[in-house]
């Protein structure tokens, strides 16, 4: 039997999200703080004859395994890459909901490009550039094959490290409504905002909190008018004790809240299961490293 690697892939959050311009290609140019939580898809890998994709999961239905899937093309890429010529059989089990603001496609391509290259890679010579992977893939699989928190900027492709956040705690809640990035961006109306000064480098969650809230998520108003119930959820995760601040992750319609705590935070995901019980919502630490 051939060996399997299995390997995780978890959710993201953008703290910030700034859109500083269109570039002549259409691609929009970003700078955006970056965490990851304890939310993430599983991935096992084996090598075959041909690239197969079998998704599995709670948050299964409605994912197609074509061509067009991020796994695939993310495999496709790597075997033309290397030069290869062997499959891969790639199971997903899928926890992050679709859709949903949070890089769940993102990080299940890059982690499929971690998988590639333990399979069939060779030596460095081998590493694919993230200016690759932010053009044919997107601009966040560059930063969660990165798997740590940063400041991202151009199309994604530009990563700088953030080395010093204070421990910290979200509550994460999606409608239940899919939201395209690709819908969002195409409304998006094109007031471009000014990138962010620095990268936050400290351990005090105050400072850290007031740093966030003095940025913002530029796609907040354009995400809003296609889907209002964000709105909703904004003003469900703001009015609960403890939350420091609320903001729209990525394209939407996933939120979070910010706190200082675990247990404000466990006590918030019971409080807005309990209110909302149609909504996907779940408690995480805000995850600076690579999650286990």
């Amino acid at each position: 039997m051939t060996a399997a690697l299995t390997l995780a892939a978890a959710a993201k959050i953008n703290l910030t999200l700034h859109i500083t311009g269109r570039r002549d290609d259409g691609y929009h140019n970003l700078d955006s703080l970056i965490g990851f939580t304890d939310v993430a898809d599983v991935l096992t890998f084996r090598a075959a004859d041909t690239t197969t994709l079998r998704v599995t999961g709670a948050e299964a239905a409605g994912i197609d395994a074509a061509d067009d899937n991020l796994v695939v093309r993310a495999a496709r890429l790597m075997q033309t890459h290397l030069g290869v010529s062997a499959g891969m059989d790639i199971e997903l089990e899928k926890n992050i909901p679709v859709a949903a603001g949070l890089g769940g496609g993102s990080a299940d391509a890059a982690a499929t490009v971690a998988g590639c290259m333990a399979l069939w890679g060779s030596s460095t010579s081998d590493l694919i550039s993230d200016q690759t992977l932010a053009s044919d893939l997107g601009a966040d699989v560059p930063v969660c094959r990165y798997g740590r928190a940063a400041r991202i900027s151009g199309i994604g492709e530009t990563i700088t490290p953030t080395p010093n956040w204070p421990t910290a705690w979200l509550v994460l809640a999606n409608p239940r409504i899919p939201l395209s990035t690709a819908d969002v961006f195409r409304a998006f109306d094109g007031k471009f905002a000014a990138a962010g000064d620095t990268t936050f480098d400290g351990a005090d969650y105050s400072s850290f909190t007031a740093y966030i809230a003095e940025r913002e998520n530029c796609l907040t108003s354009t995400a809003l008018a296609i889907a209002p119930i964000i709105g909703d959820v904004l003003d469900g995760l703001g009015a609960l004790s403890g939350c420091s601040l609320a903001r729209m992750s990525g394209s939407g319609p996933t939120c979070f809240g910010l706190f200082g705590t675990k247990e404000e935070a466990d006590v918030g995901q019971q409080d807005l299961s309990q209110t909302h019980p149609d909504w996907w919502v779940r408690a995480s630490p805000l995850v600076i490293g690579s999650p286990s």
